[in-house]
């Protein structure tokens, strides 16, 4: 299905114009799924980037067979398996609470990935000396696990069933050097209008003769491998965790890697050499500019990231496992650029983790799950490809390759990833509460308020910008409305959000609490009393989950169990808040939700996948 669109969408590839992220005339981020499925086309199938040549057929009953993804597949279903064993209560059925992601996916013949994204990471050469393969920077191949079915609707005929599933590969390349200067021009004339299309891409930045199998770094896994569904955890609003890895190609596999400024939590005995190493001066400089890299004897080479909250679940925060504020408090701050107090230096060093990555400003452990095709349901389709961070990064990142292109030499420095330099404290945007040193700038625009909303039971130094608490005439759909505090513990199945009290949505709004699957809660009304930044959205209603337990089709549950309710409305430039995602079809607005309300970002309810050929 995806090779016949592909095949009808290059009849006119001379005539098909970009959909992508171009800032301040940079292009960095290519996300339209017809120009995507063009390029799987002409050389960039995740096969392909991968094994360094094409699989037929395609999908990943054929692909198992060859030795370098069997490899990363083989890896993950025993990470899974361990995974079950930690836990009675898992299963890869919806009879389960505790749901467990079905790696049978893995090596089915109705599964594939799907090429969702190209990014330009020149920005990332700032992390490797000038005689590294990296020193220009990195291109990453995003591509979405997905499947396609042929079953029986409700009606008794026959339809084809596709979604993806809430697994990424990222097929990461060096950025092709040595020459920086002529790398960073491709990218600035492809985010020319009159260049924005197939052919020109593929006759400048990428180039396919500009991505051997050679210039492979890494591929990296991000693998939602648990859910517990808000009738389980009720006071998170669903509890999720995502298997972090990286793996690197060496002889005829790939092999687990190290994962980058991610310290092995459990290796307790890593503690004082740990600590002696970013005690130096030269280590919590390279941290300020947020450019460090840790060394391989520190790092693990599998990590857990869990959703909802962020940095308030400590085990989002490893370097905690190590080290407090206390044992970096006397070291010298002064003339730092960004990390300025030992508040500051410990919260740098947990963002800079794979953990604190994926859960800073992201989509509840994603920070790009690509957009959809025409043609999807719109209570199944994302309308935003990435995260609030990563839009929020875009004018940095432009300006690194303007630089370099322009021969003028780049700012390595790169901000906190929950507040970039150019923020203005907008809805949504993190801030800084009390007067640590390093958070006191980061202020709220005029109308919005720092509020620690749902932060650790102990305090935290950041908050985030929202209207005032308890000026309800200031209240708008998809505002929070069910606060707590979270309780501490590197055991995330042990976090409970206390202290819960639901708060006033205002005249014609109610709450959606956390116990209905909204983490935070969130504030909804009618479609017909609509205010300013609201929008009317497709939501799942009850029914839904039951529809899905009856091994009823996805489709079939969409069309008969959704419902229009007024949410926060949303575009490419107006980001939802934390851990929610912006839905919809192009044709229409955007609305905020929470991720595992889309079927495609949930593990659980999906047919059983098929593990031979039929």
């Amino acid at each position: 299905m995806r090779s016949l669109f592909a095949f009808l969408l290059l009849t006119f590839a001379v005539a098909l114009h970009l959909h992508a992220r171009v800032e301040d005339g940079v292009l960095l981020v290519i996300d339209d799924p017809r120009l995507l499925a063009a390029l799987e086309e002409k050389g960039f199938s995740a096969p392909e980037k991968i094994e360094g040549a094409k699989v037929t057929p395609a999908h990943l009953q054929s692909w198992s067979a060859k030795p370098f993804y069997d490899s990363i597949r083989k890896q993950l279903v025993t990470d899974l398996q361990e995974v079950k064993a930690g836990d009675r209560a898992l299963g890869v059925t919806m009879a389960n609470g505790h749901r467990l992601f079905n790696g049978e996916w893995l090596a089915s013949p109705d599964a594939r990935f799907d090429l969702v994204g190209v990014v330009n990471r020149l920005d990332r050469a700032s992390f490797y000396r000038a005689t590294d393969e990296g020193a220009c920077g990195e291109i990453r191949f995003i591509y979405r696990l997905s499947y396609t079915r042929r079953m029986k609707n409700l009606e008794g005929v026959m339809e084809t069933v596709y979604t993806r599933l809430p697994m990424t590969l990222n097929v990461v390349y060096w950025a092709p050097g040595p020459d920086c200067q002529g790398t960073a021009k491709l990218w600035l004339r492809a985010g020319e209008p009159k260049l924005a299309d197939v052919d020109a891409l593929l006759a400048g930045p990428l180039k396919p003769a500009l991505f051997p199998i050679q210039k492979l770094k890494s591929v990296e896994i991000n693998l939602q491998s648990v859910r517990w569904p808000s009738t389980i955890r009720p006071d998170l609003g669903g509890h999720a965790e995502y298997i972090l890895r990286v793996f690197h190609r060496t002889g005829g596999k790939f092999v687990p890697a190290g994962l980058e400024n991610t310290p092995d939590m459990a290796r307790p005995s890593l503690g004082a050499d740990l600590k002696k190493h970013l005690r130096q001066n030269e280590v919590r400089q390279a941290f300020d500019e947020g450019i460090a890299v840790l060394p391989e004897k520190f790092l693990a080479k599998r990590a857990t990231s869990v959703a909802f909250y962020g940095q308030s679940r400590q085990a989002n925060r490893p370097f905690e496992k190590f080290l407090t504020e206390k044992d970096v408090r006397d070291l010298v701050y002064d003339g730092a650029k960004f990390v300025k107090s030992p508040a500051g230096y410990v919260r740098r060093l947990n963002e800079m983790s794979c953990m604190g990555c994926h859960q800073g400003r992201s989509i509840a452990g994603f920070h790009f799950v690509g957009i959809d095709a025409p043609g999807t349901h719109p209570a199944n389709a994302i309308k935003v490809s990435h995260s609030a961070h990563l839009l929020l990064d875009l004018p940095r990142r432009a300006a690194f390759v303007k630089a370099v292109a322009g021969g003028t030499g780049a700012d390595p420095a790169r901000p906190f990833a929950e507040r970039v330099e150019t923020a203005k404290g907008g809805y949504g945007e993190h801030c800084g509460l009390g007067n640590d040193p390093t958070f006191k700038a980061w202020t709220c625009e005029k109308g919005l308020e720092c509020r620690l909303e749902s932060g650790p039971a102990n305090g935290s130094p950041v908050g985030v910008c929202l209207p005032p608490r308890g000026r309800v005439e200031l209240a708008r759909s998809g505002d929070p409305c069910d606060p707590g505090r979270m309780t501490q513990n590197f055991n995330a199945h042990k976090d409970r959000l206390t202290d819960k009290k639901i708060e006033n949505c205002g005249e014609h709004r109610g709450c959606f609490a956390a116990g209905e699957g909204f983490p935070g809660g969130l504030c909804f009304g009618d479609c017909d009393k609509l205010e300013s930044g609201e929008a009317c959205g497709l939501i799942a209603v009850y029914g839904f989950n039951e529809c899905l337990f009856q091994g009823k089709l996805f489709t079939d549950c969409l069309k008969n169990h959704t419902g229009p309710i007024s949410l926060r409305k949303c575009d490419e430039n107006t980001p939802c808040r934390d851990d929610y995602i912006c839905t919809g079809t192009a044709e229409g607005p955007g609305t905020c939700i929470p991720p595992y309300f889309l079927f495609q970002l949930r593990l659980d309810g999906h047919v059983k996948p098929v593990s031979r050929e039929r």
